[in-house]
């Protein structure tokens, strides 16, 4: 076994050393034109990302209050409201009714509870079972709104 200590400490010690040359390789890779070319790009793709993600979330509100007050499920080219199942309840509240009726769920297994809640399979039980519009957005929406992929601008738009 002292051998294979010995042998570790020495794995160690070279791990060390190369880190040593790794973290000197990447300051003189963080110098270069190319690493910083690297940096910006990186950077550009990660706002792009975000930009994309909140206009998602902007246009997924707008859908859905156009979906309230018209009961429109396809608001704009591309975007499609579906109901989906939501639940509500107070976990507490669930407990006692699962004492009284299903003992099965004491434990409560979330996953396994809600299930039977969308499937409205729970008598009496305190818990809401109700639609609730959630938007979707095509993923290819050129082909949805026929844009011509030549010319389009893909430099970020001033905020």
């Amino acid at each position: 076994m002292i051998l294979e200590l010995h042998t570790l400490a020495d794995l160690r010690r070279a791990l060390a050393a190369q880190l040593d040359v790794e973290a000197d390789l990447r300051d003189k890779a963080q110098t270069t034109p190319e690493y910083r070319a690297y940096v910006e790009a990186r950077d550009k793709r990660i706002t792009l990302a975000r930009r994309i993600a909140e206009q998602e979330d902007l246009i997924r509100d707008i859908a859905i209050r156009e979906y309230l007050l018209t009961a429109t499920k396809h608001p704009a080219p591309g975007v499609t409201i579906k109901m989906v199942v939501r639940l509500s309840y107070n976990p507490n509240d669930v407990r006692e009714w699962a004492l009284r009726n299903a003992p099965a769920f004491l434990q409560l297994d979330k996953t396994t509870f809600e299930r039977a809640a969308k499937a409205r399979a729970l008598v009496a039980a305190p818990v809401d079972v109700f639609p609730e519009p959630a938007a979707y957005i095509a993923q290819d929406l050129d082909a949805v709104l026929k844009l011509a992929p030549a010319g389009l601008n893909t430099d970020l738009p001033e905020e």
